[in-house]
């Protein structure tokens, strides 16, 4: 009596998982439908868009030097030069025997 008790609540707990596993599946394709619904029910996207250009000059543009810089490079060269005149103040406040690597 006990194992055939066993052997049924076992097939009805297994009933029970594959019921809720159906009922879950059901609820997920419910869902899924729902937002599926809910998606097409937004406005189709718009895709104009306006674009200003700048306007371009009627002749291209010339230099007679050939080297143009940039401003990382004029900025890169500002630090430097600061960098070299904070050393120079710095050497010139030395004694000579610093200054002249003397021991």
């Amino acid at each position: 009596p006990n194992l055939l008790a066993s052997v049924a609540s076992n097939v009805s707990s297994r009933s029970n998982v594959s019921m809720d596993g159906k009922k879950m599946r059901k609820k997920e394709r419910k869902k899924r439908k729902r937002l599926r619904a809910q998606f097409e029910a937004l406005p189709a996207a718009m895709y104009d868009y306006d674009i200003a250009l700048p306007r371009m000059p009627s002749a291209p543009y010339c230099s007679d030097s050939l080297w143009i810089e940039d401003r990382a490079e004029r900025d890169a060269q500002q630090e430097e030069r600061a960098l070299r005149l904070r050393q120079e103040a710095v050497r010139k406040q030395q004694s000579s025997v610093v200054q002249n690597a003397l021991p």
